[in-house]
């Protein structure tokens, strides 16, 4: 009876949740720092000296990033934006030192290992960046981008992404891990994301009339 109970009211809560996300509407600013200050989306996990930040950046958050940066914009330009990220799954990756060092300088000797750092970076990190499903299938990313600062941040940055065929059948959750092979972190890191909150309805997104 207990467990009918709660199996009912997670439902009452879930469905009262999507009635208010079909409710909500942000500009396109407000949209964006909603995502990145939810914990729904944003997870973090501490690894050793490092803190690894994951984000899922749905198809409506690429596309107001992008046209935020435009003074002028309407419903007919996000819609043709969004549009171009709605085929993948994009997942972003922060590795970050807790001592606020530039992540890079990690162990690293002389300029000639700083170069090769920065190669595996940019060709090669794919490899240990990867989607588990709920079936323990392996995905790696169709793609992804090392977002160098050029010393304007001690971070190291990326973009995955993902084809959205890989969480079709899924139900419940998927996890994104990280196995490092350069920064001496001690561990695998994973994190869980619902498929409710991927595929999920997001809020609706104003324009300036």
């Amino acid at each position: 009876m207990k467990i009918t109970l709660l199996r009912n009211n997670s439902l009452v809560f879930f469905f009262c949740m999507v009635m208010l996300l079909s409710c909500t509407s942000y500009s396109i600013e407000e949209y964006v720092n909603h995502v990145n200050e939810n914990e729904v989306y944003v997870k973090k996990q501490e690894a050793g000296d490092f803190t690894l930040t994951c984000q899922f950046r749905p198809a409506e958050y690429l596309a107001c990033a992008e046209l935020r940066q435009m003074k002028k914009y309407n419903r007919q330009q996000f819609e043709s934006v969004k549009m171009a990220f709605e085929n993948a799954l994009y997942f972003s990756l922060r590795i970050s030192r807790n001592d606020s060092a530039n992540v890079l300088l990690h162990n690293v000797a002389n300029q000639q290992e700083y170069g090769l750092r920065l190669n595996y970076l940019s060709n090669f990190m794919g490899e240990h960046f990867y989607l588990i499903t709920s079936s323990g299938a392996k995905v790696i990313p169709m793609v992804y981008e090392y977002q160098r600062s050029y010393g304007n941040s001690p971070d190291a940055c990326f973009i995955f992404s993902f084809p959205s065929s890989a969480v079709e059948n899924e139900r419940e959750s998927i996890q994104l891990v990280y196995d490092d092979k350069l920064f001496d972190i001690p561990e695998e890191v994973r994190w869980n994301f619902s498929i409710r909150d991927i595929t999920g309805k997001q809020p609706k997104i104003k324009f300036p009339s």
